[in-house]
């Protein structure tokens, strides 16, 4: 049910020495529950979805603005025939997920003070589960992370900040306000043949909480939908099954980890099993029709299989989309067998938090669990400050808790090289 409701949070932290202290960034934190119109070349569509922002900002100086550090929106049972003008090979519905541009050159959106809105254009990317089918999946055998197409977009944002108008005023406790959003989301592209997207977003006398507390900091979730594969014999008067899945159990502890140092937590929901036995022995030109099988709008979707021919394809797992609400996992479950690979995992989620392999990539860090690593091998158990900032998916949400110890180091220069 869509509860239309914003959580609303603004986190100003300081730090002191025994002679000084220095301030950092007051926080302000979005996260709650839209709705949305729309309009594609085949008419209108209602549905819901959810927002989530981190945006940053100088108490002292409003006026100057709020950055963007994350930013998203994720709309939830679209028709995606209605979109690209295709049939779908899966579901006919799927999610359409916004996330904002990200890189050295920082959005910014504007304060007003006399409306007390911030308001602004921000660029980023939009995808959609149908956009895999319409380009031919690119797989190298070597490479775990097979990139999926996005289409450029832009959403015109504005936020009504009711009684929170006066962002230079401090609190110790919680408070309570009531907020407007209302955004547009444009997309389309030319090389995909996808004819222009316009969704009008919005979110009325949205509840808002100001926290101002140095002992809290900013939490990220991402759902994680594990799929198992379903093989039976029956050889009379015998009756043989078993599940795939062994891998989950595997490599959660290290995926807690490593991105509980970077506060990104992942929520498991029950696992979805598919009567599926070809799939069991998985080899690459089966993977379409694998990741067609399961299509959950609000969750990343990790694909369990009991080994992969050859063995050490994709390096034992691949990532099927960088940092997408539609991105998906494929993982051998003979990570598990050998015991070995305990960071494939955290790994893979790496990738679906938008952060590729450090080789000359900005914004993700050498010698951390980003580091390729092959099969049967561990990748690095370090993360980093770096990873933790460029981490993003449009299906985040965010919260808040109490502050704990977090990264290794810092960025590549102090994390040191790849092994």
């Amino acid at each position: 049910m869509n509860r239309r409701v914003l959580s609303m949070a603004v986190l100003a932290l300081a730090t002191a020495t025994a002679a000084s202290a220095q301030e950092i960034p007051a926080h302000l934190v979005v996260d709650g529950d839209v709705t949305a119109v729309l309009r594609t070349s085949d008419g209108e569509q209602r549905v819901s979805g959810r927002l989530a922002g981190h945006l940053t900002f100088d108490p002292k100086a409003p006026e100057e603005g709020a950055r963007v550090e994350l930013l998203s929106v994720a709309l939830f049972g679209v028709e995606q025939q209605a979109v690209t003008g295709r049939e779908t090979r899966g579901k006919p519905t799927g999610v359409v997920g916004f996330a904002a541009a990200t890189g050295e050159r920082p959005q910014i959106l504007r304060f007003d003070p006399r409306s007390g809105t911030l308001s602004g254009s921000v660029a980023g990317r939009l995808d959609l589960p149908q956009l895999y089918e319409m380009t031919e999946l690119r797989l190298d055998p070597e490479d775990d992370l097979v990139e999926l197409p996005t289409i450029e977009a832009k959403l015109e944002l504005r936020i009504a900040l009711g009684n929170l108008r006066e962002l230079t005023t401090v609190v110790a406790e919680p408070l309570e306000a009531r907020i407007d959003l209302s955004a547009e989301l444009s997309a389309g592209s030319e090389q995909l043949r996808v004819p222009p997207i316009r969704a009008q977003v919005s979110g009325r006398h949205l509840v808002a909480q100001i926290v101002a507390w140095p002992r809290f900091e900013i939490v990220r979730r991402l759902c994680i939908q594990p799929v198992r594969i379903l093989t039976f014999d029956f050889s009379p008067p015998f009756f043989f099954f078993h599940l795939s899945g062994d891998g989950l159990a595997f490599g959660q502890p290290q995926a807690a980890k490593e991105w509980d140092k970077a506060d990104i937590r992942f929520v498991y929901r029950d696992w979805i099993t598919l009567f599926a036995a070809q799939f069991s022995t998985f080899s690459s030109d089966e993977a379409a029709d694998l990741l067609s099988r399961v299509d959950v709008d609000d969750c990343i979707e990790v694909f369990f299989v009991d080994r992969f021919s050859p063995q050490t394809l994709f390096g034992g797992g691949a990532t099927f989309g960088l940092g997408l609400a539609s991105s998906k996992v494929i993982s051998s479950d003979e990570n598990a067998d050998f015991g070995v690979d305990l960071t494939h995992l955290a790994h893979e989620f790496g990738h679906v938090l938008s952060l590729p392999h450090p080789s000359g990539a900005p914004g993700v860090s050498t010698n951390t669990l980003m580091c390729p690593s092959g099969f049967n091998n561990d990748n690095p158990k370090r993360n980093s400050q770096e990873n933790k900032l460029n981490a993003s998916n449009p299906l985040l949400t965010l919260g808040i808790k109490l502050a704990t110890n977090g990264p290794n180091c810092q960025v590549s220069a102090d994390c040191g090289p790849c092994p």
